[in-house]
């Protein structure tokens, strides 16, 4: 029987990267069995486990701590089966190679950094310049809104981490407010990420004002990213199933609460002490802004700003003109989408199972 072990981390990688691996997996090995282990990473929101769990045909999920306790516990290593794989889909590598070595079995990693091989890894799937995964997460048949909303809305992203979500709802709720005085019939839809958990969310309504928004919170946001006119939203693979949609997009980086960032490393660790972290963060931030030319996926893979992005420190009135003028020009709507249409697709989940069980090189 054919064994995949899993290795994640966070939102966007559970919900366009495992979900596709694991329904191919299930395709061609009907009786295998799919483990899923959440490994320790800043950028969790919490909920992972819990919405993995909810994934067809996973047959064991392990959280952040149970991961690590499973790797210390013994026996140090298992018999080796022909069988077993290990794939990394996000996070750091090390859980990967460990949970490989403790099986006796290669494992590949799935990556968006451009290398040809990776230490402990037998097979390195690197794509920096289009992600296939992605692709496959929104392509066939898409099903219609299970909440109904208006047709031709704009669609409103805060992001699927809590702390990005609570931080930056205030300031989206007062550039929403602002676009209506301008276009005062325009419908907005705020989408609300499945990995914030429903009573936060059930809390955060009853003190935030969000009359005249249609707000939906459903395990799956791709059917209204899929229908909407156009969409605001915060970098991160949602951006990434945006592009293959073909959907006209803005893109914000606002650095007005540098605290409410999650930052990489030795940053993010200092980054929370009480009074040298918020220098320490303050600098780390002025230094990505000016080492990195854009922070939205598509406009990484092609090199140009397909979607407009706004980063640094925002005002409401710059964003709510920027979105009312992206909404009304329906000529750069075309150019967005006609620029899409030249991402490629270099893996697909069934050939990196294919070369992950069959030993092929990558």
């Amino acid at each position: 029987m054919a064994q995949l072990l899993i290795c994640t981390n966070s939102p966007g990688e559970l919900d366009t990267w495992v979900t596709p691996i694991v329904r191919t997996f299930h395709a061609e090995y009907p009786n295998g069995s799919v483990c899923i282990f959440i490994t320790p990473c800043q950028y969790a929101s919490g909920s992972e486990t819990r919405l993995a769990t909810a994934i067809p045909h996973v047959t064991q999920v392990y959280s952040p701590k149970e991961t690590l306790r499973y790797l210390l516990a013994r026996p140090w290593r298992y018999p080796t089966r022909s069988n077993t794989r290990v794939l990394s889909l996000g996070g750091d590598p090390l859980y990967a190679r460990l949970l490989a070595w403790k099986h006796r079995c290669p494992a590949g990693i799935y990556t968006h950094r451009n290398i040809q091989s990776l230490a402990g890894f037998a097979h390195c799937f690197s794509s920096p310049h289009d992600d296939g995964l992605m692709a496959e997460s929104v392509s066939g048949p898409i099903p219609d809104p299970p909440i109904p909303v208006p047709a031709n809305y704009l669609l409103v992203l805060c992001g699927s981490r809590p702390q990005h979500f609570f931080n930056l709802l205030p300031f989206m709720l007062s550039v929403i407010q602002e676009l209506k005085r301008t276009i005062p019939t325009i419908p907005v839809v705020l989408g609300v990420s499945p990995f914030i958990d429903p009573n936060d969310w059930k809390q955060c309504q009853a003190t935030h004002d969000c009359s005249g928004i249609h707000c939906i919170h459903t395990p799956s946001m791709t059917p209204y990213i899929a229908n909407a006119k156009l969409i605001v939203s915060i970098p991160g693979t949602n951006n990434a199933q945006m592009a293959y949609l073909k959907k006209p997009a803005l893109v914000l980086l606002p650095t007005n609460k540098p605290r409410a960032l999650i930052l990489d490393g030795l940053a993010g660790l200092i980054g929370k002490l009480p009074i040298l972290g918020t220098a320490i963060v303050r600098l780390a931030i002025a230094h990505t802004l000016k080492t990195t030319p854009f922070f939205s996926l598509p406009n990484r893979w092609l090199g140009h700003a397909i979607y407009p992005e706004y980063v640094g420190h925002l005002h409401v009135n710059q964003v709510a003109n920027a979105t009312a003028t992206l909404w009304n020009t329906c000529s750069q709507h075309t150019h967005i989408q006609s620029s899409l249409s030249k991402l490629t697709k270099k893996y697909t989940s069934e050939t990196i199972l294919r070369l992950l069980f069959e030993g092929e090189s990558s």
